[in-house]
């Protein structure tokens, strides 16, 4: 696949994103007369006789929640903060990007980590390559951002599920567009599976054109973002169908026991 097939498949994908938050959102709002509203909410653990109304909540641009809504039941309310995901032939979605410097807030990198991680992005360079591969940064370099890396790797899963802003999401809806061989299928799955799942080794991860061109944590893994219009972010991807697989195995072993 080419540069411009991938740039037009992660577009593809991204606009599939979009119309399924719509699917979400206006099946749970309306779980009394559709299937896929009452399916999510079963599989949540709620009780659909307890449910006296759901309510849209807003949304704010800068936090990760696809959809909010209240669950209004007998006893008590709920508010539910979803993150959405429809996946295909793209192996890898993104999960978070922001500038190197957003991330150094956050985590409070030493100085060496910043300009470390500015320059396997191409923030810093020598004017002649955009970036550099994990490889050639100095092995000090390298040995600077994996070490701090694995410090904060809790931290970073947690950020990239849940989000830093007031309204953490706590679901996940996870769905895999029907193919000629196989049937949709969807989701939906507490973010505390979802970060079980990620967490894992901080390494250096993928060899391309004889490279070792990124870095990993756990099943996330870590690369500059390219193209644009902010080619020099810090780009966190994550394997949608990966995550989907280990959540159906897992439920089906809870039946079996």
């Amino acid at each position: 696949m080419d540069a411009e097939q991938r740039k037009r498949l992660g577009s593809e994908t991204a606009k599939s994103g979009f119309k399924f938050e719509k699917v979400v959102e206006n099946s749970l709002l309306n779980f009394r007369i559709n299937s896929l509203g009452k399916d999510l909410l079963i599989e949540t653990g709620i009780d659909i006789e307890n449910i006296i109304d759901i309510q849209k909540l807003p949304k704010r641009n800068n936090e990760k929640s696809d959809v909010r809504v209240l669950i209004k039941l007998k006893n008590n309310d709920v508010v539910f903060n979803i993150s959405c995901k429809s996946y295909g032939d793209a192996s890898f979605n993104q999960i978070d990007k922001r500038p190197v410097n957003k991330y150094a807030e956050i985590f409070n990198f030493p100085d060496e980590v910043t300009v470390a991680l500015k320059k396997f992005t191409g923030e810093i360079n020598d004017g002649i390559n955009k970036r550099k591969y994990f490889d050639q940064l100095l092995k000090e370099e390298r040995k600077y951002i994996l070490e701090y890396f694995k410090k904060i790797s809790k931290e970073i899963i947690e950020l990239l599920f849940i989000g830093n802003g007031s309204n953490k999401i706590n679901w996940v809806v996870l769905r895999k567009k029907e193919t000629p061989n196989e049937k949709e299928k969807i989701n939906i799955l507490p973010v505390s599976f979802c970060i079980d799942w990620a967490n894992g080794e901080v390494r250096e991860s993928k060899i391309h054109r004889g490279h070792i061109s990124t870095f990993s944590v756990g099943k996330i893994k870590i690369q500059r973002k390219g193209g644009t219009p902010d080619p020099n972010s810090l780009q966190f991807k994550f394997s949608p169908g990966d995550l989907h697989e280990a959540y159906l195995e897992f439920m089906e072993s809870k039946i079996d026991s």
